[in-house]
């Protein structure tokens, strides 16, 4: 039988690629007042930015319930042995909360903690899904998501860190300096955690310096999956990926949007590139 894959809403994965790997998605939520909505289920990027965009408050996320947890566990496993590849643990209570679900469906399924989220945690989904698909054993796959995991690299140029300090995601120090008249920061992923890595003054220039860190940090994109996600900048979000294709011609490049469970910290205009 062959291996199958759970993940979450963190990962941005498109339905699309979900649906053609066979990945199972638990939805973290996000909630705006009175009103909760399932990541990518009952809440579109577009609806959500909008949303965001007219309230007064930062939205709380909060993870997957156990209910979402068991119910993409348990379908799963009606196919074959299953890999839960979650948004870094020490982001979110997701991971431990697929550990507890996943050891109630079945003891042999394994959990595995990313360290990352976005187009990275996808990276590491799809890439098991594929090895999956070619036949590759629970222990092969797991041995491969951990070379990944060593090797992911996450960067996100922002608009603003105003929503990752309110949201605790970085040092309100970082989020002063950053609020300097058109500084865009630029943080990066690291031991699982949101590290602020950069500033540049405007968005052309934060676009390339996310260029010029990927040429820095690898050198072999013959076999790379590539993901670029934006916070409704569409257009910026496609330039940028016909740049990676024609400077690093990697593997494959998607592009998508960044989904409520990330873009609530990351806010509209964000622009992530995973590899």
């Amino acid at each position: 039988m062959t291996v199958q894959i759970v993940t979450d809403s963190a990962s941005d994965l498109s339905p699309a690629l979900a649906s053609q790997y066979g990945i199972h998605v638990a939805p973290l939520h996000v909630q705006f007042g009175d009103e909760t909505f399932a990541d990518g289920r009952t809440i579109s990027p577009e609806l959500f930015y909008q949303k965001m965009r007219a309230s007064k408050e930062l939205p709380k996320t909060s993870q997957p319930t156990p209910h979402d947890m068991m119910t993409a566990y348990r379908e799963a496993l009606q196919a074959g042995p299953v890999i839960g590849i979650h948004v870094s643990s020490k982001l979110s209570g997701t991971y431990q909360t697929a550990v507890m679900t996943a050891g109630m469906v079945h003891q042999s399924i394994e959990v595995f903690d990313s360290l990352s989220g976005s187009g990275g945690l996808a990276k590491m989904a799809v890439t098991a899904a594929q090895m999956a698909q070619a036949g590759a054993t629970v222990q092969e796959i797991l041995a491969g998501l951990e070379q990944m995991r060593a090797t992911t690299q996450v960067l996100v140029g922002l608009n603003t860190l105003e929503n990752a300090v309110k949201g605790g995601r970085v040092s309100p120090l970082a989020g002063f300096a950053a609020t300097l008249l058109g500084v865009k920061p630029i943080v990066h992923v690291k031991d699982g955690l949101v590290i602020p890595f950069d500033k540049v003054r405007g968005r052309g220039r934060m676009i390339d310096r996310l260029v010029e860190v990927a040429a820095e940090r690898c050198q072999d994109w013959s076999g790379r999956l590539v993901w670029v996600n934006h916070g409704l900048a569409e257009a910026e979000a496609q330039a940028l990926a016909e740049r990676i294709r024609q400077e690093f011609r990697p593997k494959e490049v998607f592009v998508g949007p960044i989904g409520a469970a990330i873009g609530t910290y990351a806010a509209e205009g964000a622009m992530a590139l995973s590899f």
